[in-house]
């Protein structure tokens, strides 16, 4: 093909009948590495007056669009190879669609027209993005205006922001919409975690299906799945989106006791169930605890080394590990401990403090005490938003035992003087570890979710008002 060069990067054909191959997209894709912008285009209409301007345009990665929209023209975009996101906003700069490009064989979108002015740009997710686009001549620079709020090109750095925090604003978007189109399935909706978070996807609207590991409890949207037995030919259901697996064998005795048949459940069928869930790009959320550290040191970050003392912590530490090996489409959300109005401890508690009766809460056994309501909040956030890697929940510090127990004697109006606390050595308990820390860091809690940890007394106070 015939060519002139008219700036930097714009090609135009010189030919009457202008022909399209593979060599001439590969000549942009030679000449795109000369330009500063990392961008160039073949125009196959012959000058800036004609009344259709066609343009095949390839940008890479790294290019630039500044948001801008056309005043009074239509535009339409082909995708010829590679992908890219084109996001359109508002005038004020809010992002009000985003549409996933790629070429026919991608399955996703490879084409739109914009029939009326909107800001819009593109976020280029292949080495190179390669399109062909169509507008009305002819080219008038004051027929394409510029957001206002977002950088010139030339403010490299100011550029660079813009597209990560645009990025960001993109991927959290795309994610809640995977989590809205779909199902959303909660393994072990009988255990106390499993089944708040039912409930609170019941109470959000979302399409649930749960499981159970008792037959008599299984019903129309309830189906059999025992973590303890061969999961091997198991079904997942349909049209599932975002997958929670709540379904453990938590109580650190029967781990220890039990190290098979727990190990079973905690770490070879949830890794195996987490597995076949991702192979069908469900995202899945896994509860953790703090056991895959062994307390000696307080506020344990996410990333720091696990190394577990219990059972139950050795086994959760393992499932953790091979989880985080599955990537992007998995979730673990760690917390200290989580406490609901049920909690048998607190509810004896209370019943012998009202009736007079002495209790005897451990001075040295510390507790961070989560809501359920919380934990099940973190939860429903990290499905929601498809938070992959490792959150952390607990409050601002530890309390032992005995603190709790005296805050809830003075709330509940009794005499302290019916709080003995003692030693959990003297209690006659054989317990296989206590941590001297629970407590665990947050900072991606608040930073990647928005969330602030209740404090301690905050979580205490909301069981008693319960």
């Amino acid at each position: 093909m015939k060519t002139r060069q008219t700036s930097t990067g714009v090609f135009f054909s010189d030919e009457l009948l202008t022909k399209v191959g593979s060599k001439e997209i590969e000549f942009l894709r030679q000449e795109v590495h000369n330009t500063a912008l990392k961008r160039n285009r073949l125009c196959v209409h012959r000058s800036l007056d004609d009344c259709v301007h066609e343009m095949f345009v390839l940008l890479m990665k790294e290019s630039y669009i500044r948001p801008h929209k056309h005043i009074k023209k239509v535009e339409s975009l082909y995708v010829v190879e590679g992908s890219a996101d084109a996001i359109f906003f508002d005038d004020n700069g809010s992002i009000t669609e985003i549409i996933q490009l790629g070429d026919y064989a991608s399955g996703k979108q490879f084409y739109y027209r914009i029939g009326e002015p909107v800001y819009h740009t593109l976020l280029i997710r292949s080495e190179y993005f390669i399109y062909l686009e169509t507008t009305q001549g002819p080219f008038k620079q004051s027929d394409s205006l510029k957001a206002k709020w977002s950088p010139k090109e030339e403010n490299l750095a100011s550029v660079k922001e813009y597209k990560r925090l645009l990025d960001a604003s993109v991927f959290n978007i795309l994610q809640r919409r995977e989590f809205e189109k779909g199902s959303v399935l909660v393994v072990g909706s009988d255990g106390i975690i499993g089944g708040e978070l039912a409930r609170q996807l019941r109470y959000e609207g979302k399409t649930l299906i749960e499981t159970t590991r008792r037959p008599k409890s299984v019903s129309g949207s309830r189906i059999f799945l025992d973590l303890e037995g061969d999961i091997s030919e198991w079904r997942i259901p349909e049209s599932i989106s975002t997958a929670y697996i709540c379904a453990a064998m938590s109580v650190q005795e029967k781990c220890k006791n039990s190290p098979v048949q727990s190990s079973m459940i905690n770490v070879h069928n949830t890794v195996k169930l987490a597995t076949m869930l991702v192979s069908k790009r469900i995202f899945v959320v896994v509860p953790s605890t703090n056991l895959v550290f062994d307390g000696n040191v307080g506020f344990r970050k996410s990333n720091e080394p696990m190394n577990p003392i219990t059972e139950y912590g050795r086994q959760k530490a393992e499932a953790d590990k091979q989880l985080l090996k599955l990537g992007d489409l998995v979730g673990i959300v760690r917390f200290s401990k989580v406490v609901g109005a049920n909690m048998p401890l607190i509810c004896n508690w209370i019943n012998d403090l009202k009736r007079n009766r002495v209790i005897h809460p451990f001075s040295n056994m510390m507790m961070a005490p989560v809501a359920l309501g919380q934990a099940v909040d973190v939860l429903y956030q990290v499905g929601k938003r498809r938070l992959s890697g490792v959150i952390q929940v607990s409050p601002e510090k530890d309390v032992t035992y005995a603190e709790v127990a005296r805050y809830i004697a003075s709330r509940i109006g009794v005499n302290l003087d019916l709080v003995k606390p003692r030693k959990w050595e003297e209690s006659g308990i054989d317990l296989e570890a206590v941590p001297k820390h629970t407590a665990l860091d947050t900072n991606r809690l608040r930073h990647a979710l928005g969330i602030k940890p209740k404090g301690v007394w905050e979580v205490i106070d909301s069981l008693l008002e319960l």
